[in-house]
């Protein structure tokens, strides 16, 4: 995380896969779970609202041109 201050929202929204994967293949047995249905994935959590996402891109550009300049 680029900011401290987001280091709890890791894992905070993603999804689940419903379905046994392959240990052997697990690319393919991951194709397989995608293109049995879409019913197998399972969102949780919500979005960044939209000022903390804008402010957070804008804190991300002021500290790599800063960088780029020492």
């Amino acid at each position: 995380m680029p900011f401290a201050s987001e280091s709890h929202r890791t894992g905070s929204f993603g999804f689940t896969l419903d379905g046994v994967n392959s240990v052997d293949n697990p690319a393919e047995g991951l194709k397989k779970i995608l293109n049995n249905s879409v019913d197998t994935i399972i969102p949780f959590g919500e979005l960044e609202r939209l000022f903390r996402f804008i402010r957070n891109q804008l804190k991300i550009q002021i500290k790599k041109r800063a960088s780029r300049k020492k």
